[in-house]
């Protein structure tokens, strides 16, 4: 708080908020929207998770465990894709027609390597298309959505960034 003020803003957040080009309006929706939309969903997610592990208290480390540790359904790459696209049609066709580039134009690193782990991450290089390596069972699938979003924010955050 101080260094803000110092720096002449009102507050911690409109110093962070300004560094990143983001407008107090944008954040304050944003924070609604979770509170009201999402924090529901997790506190019934959390109750959920707490009874069916036999907890007593769920701690925040026990949030990714399994609810069921025998469910792990199989994903094709063409199963994945159809997931993914529909899971973030929600975000715009501009933001759809990006992620299906990359699903359909090599942006994944298919290959089963020697040595090379299931999930997923990305490198992205200013100048050039992410790549990111996939996939493997249905929570890889997730990892790899998750992937693709972190470069999405790259390639927002650096226009030098080209597609395909």
């Amino acid at each position: 708080m101080i260094l803000a003020e110092l720096r002449g803003y009102d507050s911690a957040v409109h110093m962070l908020l300004h560094a990143q080009e983001v407008d107090l309006a944008v954040y304050n929706n944003l924070h609604d929207i979770i509170l009201t939309e999402l924090a529901p969903a997790m506190r019934r997610y959390a109750k959920l998770g707490k009874e069916v592990l036999g907890l007593d208290k769920l701690l925040y480390c026990d949030i990714e465990a399994p609810l069921d540790p025998n469910f792990s359904p199989p994903a094709t790459f063409e199963s994945a894709k159809q997931t993914i696209l529909g899971g973030i049609s929600i975000l715009g066709a501009e933001y759809r027609e990006i992620i299906a580039e990359a699903l359909n134009n090599r942006w994944i690193d298919l290959a089963d390597n020697i040595g090379k782990s299931t999930g997923a991450f990305c490198s992205s290089i200013a100048g050039s298309i992410p790549i990111f390596s996939a996939l493997g069972p249905i929570r890889c699938v997730l990892c790899c959505c998750s992937a693709m979003n972190w470069a999405m924010r790259d390639m927002a955050c650096c226009p030098s960034a080209t597609r395909g």
